[in-house]
């Protein structure tokens, strides 16, 4: 929690937080291949790619990644190993992280087809359950 403050000040006033009180501070350069992909550090916005500036982190391991919060799916997080990666920035220190985003892009539509199949074989199943028991019933 504490990196999060350490992040939004750092992000709001563009200057570089107090550590006097023993936490370090590190940045993060985070690079990705693709202009406008959305970018979260420990699964908060902190801009699109390209980034001007490296972001500032409290030294620590970090999640970066382009996939939403929202997004906490195992099965999804194991589908798409490019899309989260979790790092350590040490005090002091500028890590560099590549996150490709373009060479994902065909995983990304099988797993919205393998989604939507399963949606429409879910509707399916719930319809023959929902005749056979008006059979049963009537």
């Amino acid at each position: 929690m504490s990196g999060l403050i350490v992040l939004l000040i750092s992000g709001l006033y563009g200057t570089t937080a107090d550590t006097s009180n023993g936490l370090g501070l590190g940045y993060l350069n985070i690079i990705s291949d693709s202009l406008g992909t959305p970018l979260y550090v420990d699964r908060i916005f902190v801009g699109n790619a390209p980034l001007k500036q490296p972001v500032p982190v409290i030294n620590g391991i970090h999640e970066i990644s382009y996939l939403p919060p929202e997004i906490n799916k195992p099965y999804l997080k194991q589908k798409l190993p490019e899309a989260i990666k979790r790092v350590y920035v040490p005090e002091g220190d500028t890590v560099t992280v590549r996150l490709l985003y373009d060479s994902q892009t065909e995983e990304i539509r099988i797993i919205r087809k393998e989604k939507t199949i399963g949606g429409y074989v879910g509707t399916i199943l719930i319809g023959m359950l929902l005749m056979l028991l008006w059979k049963l019933t009537g």
